[in-house]
């Protein structure tokens, strides 16, 4: 006997066999098939493009691809491309189709009556829960229950197959989240909703907030308990790093100015170490956005600054001199020096990627000795290094060693070991500019015995350049050209284009200083192209020139 069911059987003696969502060539297979039953010569069955994405849209689920064929076989004008345009409005729009004898809607309605009350409840509950999935922990505070009780109620809804668990979080299917959030009322949801809404996102604000602390905590300094360590920290808002993304767009949609603001504030710092550039510009884009509508100077002050690093770290500094700008007005209007001081040091920053050094100059200055007579450290040393950078681009080395080993005492003094490695990075760019090549490789190599044991690969990588370019300098071009193209190979597989573009350039150098243009050749033509398409003109116009020397060669190697 074979018996179908949405509920799992347990009883003895049956033995239960699973029947995934369908995979998309099946799926469509099923909804060509029910057509041609329907009408031999309906020419849709031939629409593959259309039928599949109405197969996407029903998630490979048998009864809504038969659902979906009926509603076509009942409307001969319409294309499986119209339908999938409808599909694809809406989840809840593919509950709401039927044949008149059968729908998605009341597939569900059936499964959850059959449940117990609180599990119908916290089903309706799940589907105001932002982003693909849940944790028990947090589905607990969405529930205001305690974690054991959720997890009986989240398994009693895994056994009617309205969700599915995995190491502690908890999914549901498109479909079955758009049931689930039909249930909760749409704007007029009632109150115990919005109650349990807001302590679902004062839960994700409170804890990001803990998880940055421990982040972003110096050397000794206390943090809250809520995690371990730092790993653990950063083993939470990896796992929910998608849900609090979504939480914050979900707040801008329903006008939560709270977590609007907050949250990009808490995930700023874990989405710059992830590289994660694009949605922290969008949410830090919220967080002006509802500072200003909330009329929170400070709060939107702080934006500013927040969104001015972002777009220095995407090379769009002529944006976030803009955005400083911004930031530093507003703090000077409410006479708050500290943030006066940030704001500066940022636009200084920017400054440097606009390569208007002795303005640069001027303004980190007033940032470093406004911190100084503060008696910030951190920030002092971040400007102190900033301040390094640009000195060493108007050729007053000895000055950008100096500010460069201040900054570098604060940081060793701070415990900040990741910032002193990347002083060690700008140290050796100054000697090196000095052709002090020896003593520049000796501060590259404690750059990467740093990054090495931070395990962070990419800095290490990105390191060995700059020690390619010192073994240049010293003639010591097979060296040179076989770390330049391990770097080249590992950028290209971490798709981070402006530094492959630098990594090119300086491989196109050496081939260029060996006497061989056909092989300099190709990688300064990528160079020229990389460096454009990330905002790099200096650098792009110095690769093109090196491009125009190597074909002008009179007699290249080949």
């Amino acid at each position: 006997m074979l018996a179908t069911s949405r509920d799992r059987l347990t009883s003895h003696g049956w033995r239960r066999v699973p029947i995934d969502h369908l995979p998309g060539d099946r799926a469509v297979r099923v909804l060509v098939e029910a057509l041609r039953v329907g009408d031999p010569d309906d020419d849709r069955v031939s629409e593959t493009e259309g039928l599949a994405r109405v197969a996407r849209a029903c998630a490979g689920l048998p009864l809504a691809l038969r659902v979906c064929a009926a509603v076509l076989a009942a409307a001969p004008d319409m294309t499986a491309d119209e339908l999938a345009d409808t599909l694809e409005a809406s989840a809840t729009r593919v509950l709401r189709l039927g044949d008149g004898s059968r729908s998605l809607h009341a597939v569900f309605e059936q499964s959850r009556a059959r449940l117990a009350p609180d599990t119908a409840e916290l089903l309706a509950l799940l589907g105001l829960a932002p982003g693909p999935d849940i944790s028990t922990a947090a589905a607990a505070v969405l529930a205001g229950v305690t974690e054991p009780e959720v997890l009986e109620r989240l398994r009693a809804l895994s056994v009617a197959h309205l969700v599915s668990g995995r190491e502690g979080r908890w999914r549901m299917h498109d479909l079955t989240a758009g049931y689930a959030a039909s249930l909760c009322g749409g704007d007029e949801a009632p109150e115990r909703f919005v109650r349990a809404r807001r302590r679902l996102f004062d839960h994700y604000a409170s804890t990001a907030d803990d998880a940055r602390l421990n982040i972003v905590a110096l050397s000794g300094q206390r943090t809250p308990d809520t995690f371990a360590d730092r790993a653990a920290a950063t083993r939470w808002m990896d796992a929910e790093r998608a849900v609090l993304i979504d939480t914050v767009h979900v707040a801008r949609e329903l006008g939560e100015t709270r977590t609007e603001t907050d949250l990009p504030l808490y995930l700023n710092t874990y989405l710059k170490w992830r590289r994660d550039f694009g949605d922290l510009e969008d949410l830090q884009w919220i967080a002006v956005r509802a500072s200003q509508r909330g009329g929170d100077e400070e709060r939107e002050a702080l934006s500013w600054d927040h969104l001015g690093a972002v777009l220095r770290a995407t090379r769009r500094f002529e944006e976030a001199m803009d955005a400083h700008v911004c930031a530093l007005r507003l703090y000077t209007e409410l006479e708050d020096q500290h943030g006066e001081a940030v704001s500066r040091s940022g636009l200084g920053a920017a400054l440097n990627g606009e390569r208007r050094f002795e303005e640069a100059i001027d303004v980190l200055r007033g940032s470093q000795a406004m911190f100084a007579r503060l008696g910030d450290v951190l920030r002092e040393a971040n400007a102190c290094n900033h301040l390094g950078e640009a000195l060493r681009e108007v050729g007053r080395y000895a000055e950008s060693v100096e500010a460069h080993q201040r900054a570098r005492g604060f940081y060793h003094q701070l415990g900040e070991v990741h910032r002193e490695a990347k002083v060690w990075v700008n140290l050796g760019a100054v000697l090196a500019r000095e052709g002090r090549f020896t003593e520049a490789m000796e501060a590259y190599e404690r750059a990467r015995t740093m990054f090495q044991g931070l395990g962070d690969t990419l800095e290490v990588v990105r390191t060995e350049t700059g020690t390619a370019t010192c073994l240049r300098g010293l003639h010591r071009t097979d060296e040179a050209l076989a770390a330049l193209d391990a770097v080249v190979g590992f950028l290209v597989e971490e798709r981070d284009p402006h530094h492959e573009g630098l990594a090119r350039y300086e491989l196109g150098l050496t081939w260029a200083a060996r006497g061989d243009a056909v092989r300099a050749i190709p990688h300064l033509e990528r160079a020229v192209e990389l460096l454009a398409e990330n905002n790099d003109p200096y650098l792009r116009d110095r690769a093109a020139e090196a491009l125009v020397s190597a074909r002008d060669s009179p007699d290249p190697v080949g």
